[in-house]
């Protein structure tokens, strides 16, 4: 199948892995979710080189996760997984589930406590927040994926890299976030600066530490949750441990309210 001459497409399956090369048995780069929407660079075979419309990042996605009629999402999930029901009763058979944020559209229909989608399933209406509704707390979204499994260039709470920890909890509070984490600390909030252990010890919760090739969040003093290759999941470590590991902090950035707005 193919798309044919569109420039734009929007990824249709709960997730879409994209890879480096146009073939199933090159590495994993990314993941793509539902509602995402990309622009077409390319095609090979059944694989298109697509860039994503929120981040910018480049890769090959196949063509079976990708459609192109375009809908316009209003509403993100913001459980780690939501099922799409095929009635408004949590006994009905599930039609399948969407990770945490996934973009969808509503409908105006809404029955014990589920609401109708455009997408031909009922969703928990408390799984949802309106793409126009307040910022949510970076840190504590990022607090929901503790002891989720690590996966390179995953972003779900099915598997996910240090990287998409951070992207996946600033964009729930409606902050842009790169992809990775080279880009991340270049871009993201306010520099914290910081020249000794003892200043070290005064960063706050929520403030963005990154190493080289690392990247966690402070969940309480000297405390960093992370997601990492070395427990294969998301933990709290000791701040001044990961250092010993991970080398020299190259950057510290503070989200500030003013990057929530």
């Amino acid at each position: 199948m193919s798309l044919g001459p569109t420039k734009k497409a929007q990824i249709l399956h709960p997730s879409a892995i994209m890879r480096g090369q146009p073939d199933f048995s090159s590495e994993t780069s990314n993941e793509l979710l539902f509602g995402e929407t990309v622009e077409i660079l390319g095609q090979t075979n059944d694989f298109y080189e697509v860039q994503a419309d929120h981040d910018d990042y480049v890769g090959c996605v196949h063509e079976a996760a990708l459609g192109t009629d375009i809908f316009v999402p209003t509403h993100a999930v913001s459980a780690l997984g939501a099922y799409l029901y095929s009635a408004p009763d949590f006994k009905s058979p599930p039609l399948g589930s969407l990770p945490f944020e996934s973009k969808i559209q509503i409908t105006d229909q809404s029955e014990n406590g589920f609401i109708l989608t455009a997408h031909d399933g009922w969703v928990f209406e408390k799984d949802l927040r309106p793409l126009d509704g307040p910022a949510y707390d970076h840190i504590k979204t990022a607090e929901m994926f503790l002891h989720s499994p690590y996966l390179w260039g995953g972003r779900t709470a099915a598997g996910l890299d240090c990287s998409a920890l951070v992207q996946l909890s600033l964009m729930a509070a409606n902050i842009p976030c790169p992809r990775d984490t080279e880009e991340q600390q270049d871009m993201i909030g306010q520099p914290v600066p910081f020249q000794t252990a003892e200043d070290l010890k005064t960063l706050q919760r929520g403030d963005i530490v990154y190493f080289p090739g690392h990247v966690g969040m402070m969940s309480e003093p000297t405390k960093i949750l992370n997601a990492t290759s070395r427990h294969m999941r998301v933990v709290i470590e000791d701040l001044f441990e990961l250092i010993g590991i991970y080398g020299a902090i190259t950057s510290v950035r503070r989200i500030t309210q003013q990057d929530e707005e």
